[in-house]
Order: structure tokens, then sequence, then C-alpha cells
């Protein structure tokens, strides 16, 4: 009875740890701003090259890789044939310990999926504004936040219907998030609005990471009756002033807007 008992919670768990691995792999665009190719992360997730995409999962609040390790590690116990071919030699509590330890893992891991998949923006895959807050919370910020807004996004919507606005949302997104360094982040801050945090990095050097993007963007529309072009607003953030910077932030892209749009406006030049 304990053997069959335990073979019905090995298979129940081992069909958790699958569909897991499942989801995880569907929805890892989600968790990609700072890789560049979504498919070699999917890639390295399949074959257990957990450092390469680690510090993802750090930032959106997952535990780190060594929690997969060790996953695999009690999902091999559990089905060693110790346990299934001679459950009478393994005592029943260290089965019970290896069973609890291996639940706690992917109860955690249900819980860290749930809060990704609702804190991430469906359409361009990126973090929402409550993640990019969440996340920013965590860290000692110092570097630069940028704001980027798409011009005249209301004509796309009006012009050319939604789809062909959301077409441009996912491409922006995939865009920026090609666009950045690992260990920056980029969001969907809301509507037509991207927010950026560079750290480790100048004002100076980042107008000109963000010129490039400007510049980036406006040769590649993915409209060919419109020009899709964004401006950018500039501030350093230091010492976890978050909040005043993104009243700095939201300055100088009113500046950049109300100057012609498609341009780069920093606050220490305004």
């Amino acid at each position: 009875m304990i053997y069959r008992i335990g073979q019905l919670i090995y298979e129940d768990l081992q069909k958790q740890a699958d569909l897991i691995q499942q989801v995880m792999t569907s929805h890892v665009g989600c968790l990609s701003e700072s890789i560049a190719s979504t498919e070699r992360l999917k890639a390295c997730f399949l074959n257990r090259d957990y450092e390469c995409w680690a510090d993802d999962l750090r930032q959106h609040g997952f535990s780190d890789y060594q929690e997969f390790m060790r996953l695999e590690s009690l999902r091999d116990l559990l089905a060693n044939e110790t346990f299934v071919a001679h459950p009478c030699t393994v005592p029943h509590e260290r089965f019970l310990t290896l069973h609890q330890e291996f639940y706690d893992i992917l109860q955690r891991f249900h819980s860290n999926i749930h809060l990704v998949l609702n804190l991430s923006d469906y359409l361009t895959q990126l973090p929402n504004r409550k993640l990019f807050e969440m996340m920013m919370d965590k860290r000692r910020l110092n570097g630069v936040l940028a704001m980027a807004d798409i011009d005249r996004f209301k004509r796309i919507n009006d012009g050319f219907g939604h789809p062909a606005g959301d077409d441009v949302l996912s491409f922006l997104g995939q865009t920026f998030r090609k666009a950045v360094r690992k260990g920056d982040v980029v969001a969907r801050y809301g509507g037509e609005e991207f927010l950026f945090y560079l750290p480790d990095i100048t004002l100076d050097d980042a107008e000109i990471v963000f010129e490039k993007l400007r510049h980036e963007v406006a040769v590649s529309s993915p409209l060919t009756a419109f020009p899709i072009t964004c401006s950018f607003g500039l501030a350093e953030v230091q010492n976890n002033s978050f909040e005043q910077t993104i009243a700095g932030v939201d300055k100088a892209l009113y500046v950049a807007k109300k100057g012609g749009r498609n341009r780069v406006a920093v606050l220490s030049s305004l």
C-alpha cells in the first residue's frame, strides 16, 4: 500500500513538474528582455543551461536556477529504482521528506509563474508597470531612467485600426528588448509609453544609446504608409529616488514632444 501511494504521489508530482516546465518554456518570452534571442533562451531552458537566464528569473521574483537543479535531483531520487522496485527497503519518513521538499518547490514555481504571467504585458511580452515598479523597489538605483512615447499613436489606431496599433506596440517591444544590455530593464509602462532603467551609466552615454534607438525605430517602421517615431525623456536616478526621477523623466519627455517629437531630451539639459 505504501508503495502504491508513493508511486501515485510521484506520478502526480512528475506531471506537475512537466506542466510547469511547459508553461515556463511557452511563456519564456516574458522573461527575456535582457537576452537578445527568445529562441536562444528557450534552447537554454530545454538544455538545462540555467546560467544564461538565471538573472532574468531573479529579476522577476523567481528563485534562481539552483531550485531547478534541486527539482531535477528530487525527481530523480523519487523515481529511483530503490523507491519503485523495493519500497520496503526505504524508510517511509525518507520518502515523505523528499516528497514534501519536491512539493514545496513546485508550489513556489506555481506562485511565481502566476506572478510573472499576470505582471507581464501580453502584447509586448515585457514587464508591465506594476512589475517594473516592484523590480525597481528591490534595487539600489544608480543609473538612468528613460521613458519612450510613440508619437501620434492615436492617429495610428484611428487611421489604420487597433490591430495595426497592436502590431506597432509588439514591434517596439521586440526592438526595445533587443536594444538593451543584459541587466537593463524595459517595460510597457502604459498605453503607448515604455520605461527603461539602465544601471551604471552616465546621462551622456545614455543619451547616445537612445539617440541610436530613436533612429533605429524611425528607419524600421512596420507601417509603410505611416512613419513610426518615438520621443524619449531621460533623467538620472540615484539613491532609490525612483518617484522623483519619474517626475523628471516626464518633464524631459514633455520637452521632447513639444520640441517637435522624434527626439531625445535629457533632464540636465533643460
